[in-house]
């Protein structure tokens, strides 16, 4: 399914197009069809489990499998799609396509503009987000936000990401640094002590083999000795050998999201309505608006960051 993605995300090629590289390189559909038909085409294409997220009633849930197919990918492959689709892409409502979700019933929030007449006979029009749910139980009130009150409701959610005291940001982020400063010299510190073992017992194998050919040793103590010593080797040249276990790009990457969640609601402030829609996508897994309020759920680690968890300093100023 990654080449349907990556294909769609690359170009705008006909869906058909898409089908017939797709038997090309040997994948079928079923025993009884040649071809893709669009209908299976359009379902893949849509399916965010490729990304790792179930949707189960219109609310999105992290898969535990890894993703098949980048966000990045995804989000091109989407945007295409739109591009391709007329009711699915309107630039003057861009939040549809199920961007915001009420919380009442999971119905997608729809986009309407109302224009009212003025008294001086010029007009003004409104965008609002509305429950589509045109069937609602009776105990459903109306779910109606204006644009403006909608994004002020989120940029709310956005700060709640900042730590608005600065001399406590600017203390987390040189302890990240320092966090993983200490973690990066441990790792090189251990890696340095297992090369001088390795170092040291052939030098013993050395010496010992001398030993052995000037007749100081016997052949079978030799052997006993000889093998401890290789098995020792072994071990140190396996360790040397694993993957590190720790990553200078995830430290980096630590403090990108850190700076990204001090700076997330003036970069949503600044940015353009597809940025928005990105920015959304990233923080959050799902929208939820009801008749009083706008909930996002959000990923991992924003989630740990907007509930405030709890900085102590003791001794040292360590957190």
């Amino acid at each position: 399914m990654r080449t349907v993605m990556c294909v769609v995300g690359a170009k705008t090629p006909a869906l058909d197009a898409v089908g017939d590289q797709l038997i090309a390189e040997g994948h079928t559909f079923r025993a009884s069809h040649h071809r893709f038909n669009r209908t299976a085409l359009a379902y893949i294409l849509h399916n965010r489990a490729y990304i790792g997220e179930l949707v189960h009633r219109g609310i999105s849930h992290v898969a535990k499998f890894q993703p098949l197919v980048s966000r990045t990918t995804f989000d091109a492959c989407q945007e295409v799609l739109k591009g391709r689709n007329r009711r699915s892409s309107t630039p003057d409502l861009p939040y549809q396509g199920g961007v915001f979700r009420c919380a009442l019933c999971g119905a997608m929030m729809t986009g309407e503009r109302i224009v009212r007449r003025r008294i001086d006979g010029s007009e003004v029009s409104h965008l609002y987000y509305r429950c589509a749910n045109n069937a609602p139980p009776p105990d459903h009130p109306v779910v109606r936000w204006k644009t403006a009150k909608l994004e002020e409701a989120v940029v709310a959610e956005l700060e709640s990401l900042r730590i608005h005291d600065e001399g406590h940001a600017q203390l987390i982020r040189n302890t990240l640094k320092a966090a993983f400063a200490d973690v990066a010299k441990v790792e090189a510190d251990r890696r340095r002590i297992l090369a001088k073992l390795r170092s040291e017992i052939k030098g013993r194998l050395d010496r010992l083999m001398n030993v052995y050919l000037d007749g100081a040793l016997e052949q079978a103590e030799f052997s006993v000795k000889q093998g401890a010593l290789r098995v020792e080797l072994a071990d140190i040249d396996r360790q040397l050998e694993e993957k590190p276990s720790y990553d200078n790009k995830r430290g980096e990457l630590a403090l990108t999201v850190f700076d990204f969640m001090q700076n997330a609601a003036d970069l949503w402030r600044r940015s353009n309505m597809a940025q928005r829609r990105e920015i959304l996508g990233a923080v959050s897994l799902n929208r939820l608006v009801s008749d009083v309020k706008l909930v996002l759920e959000k990923r991992k680690p924003f989630d740990i960051a907007a509930e405030g968890a709890p900085i102590q300093i003791g001794r040292g100023d360590r957190i």
